[in-house]
């Protein structure tokens, strides 16, 4: 088990790690080291005031908060749909572009037709939650700040 799932549930924190990371380095998807998802944890603890004890749950607003902290220009949506996580990947994401998701209460990273959380990486197809119904979308646009900024943010949590 790699250090982010022992915090379980952190399905939010790791969507944004992903999103940090995929934006400095796109050929880096499907990697993102736990330093980074142990890295917003702690920085969502910190925006958000929360105990000792908590374990990563978040909700929309606070992803999208955590967002504009990184400099990551985005844009939530509501969904009415009521496409499954595999048929909303197939018929409504774009290419290069990069998505939070939320099914029901569980937030996943999309990415060039894959979809990752804290559990795995896989296709839509072959994904463990690809039949729920997509609720909630962040659109990630495009960073607001060049790399640097998000890469020093995470070197300051890390030295704290």
């Amino acid at each position: 088990m790699t250090d982010h799932q022992t915090h379980l549930p952190n399905c939010g924190p790791v969507a944004v790690a992903y999103a940090v990371r995929a934006d400095i380095d796109p050929a880096r998807f499907g990697r993102v080291d736990s330093s980074y998802i142990n890295d917003v944890m702690r920085h969502m603890k910190a925006t958000f005031n929360k105990g000792a004890r908590w374990q990563g749950r978040s909700n929309l607003s606070q992803l999208c908060k955590m967002l504009d902290l990184y400099g990551i220009k985005h844009k939530a949506t509501r969904r009415v749909s009521g496409y499954s996580l595999k048929r909303w990947v197939d018929m409504e994401t774009r290419a290069g572009r990069s998505y939070i998701v939320r099914t029901g209460g569980h937030f996943q990273f999309v990415r060039g037709g894959l979809v990752s959380d804290q559990y795995e990486i896989a296709t839509a197809d072959g994904f463990h939650l690809g039949r729920k119904r997509v609720t909630h979308v962040i659109e990630i646009i495009e960073r607001e700040r060049d790399d640097s900024f998000a890469q020093e943010l995470f070197r300051n949590w890390a030295a704290a």
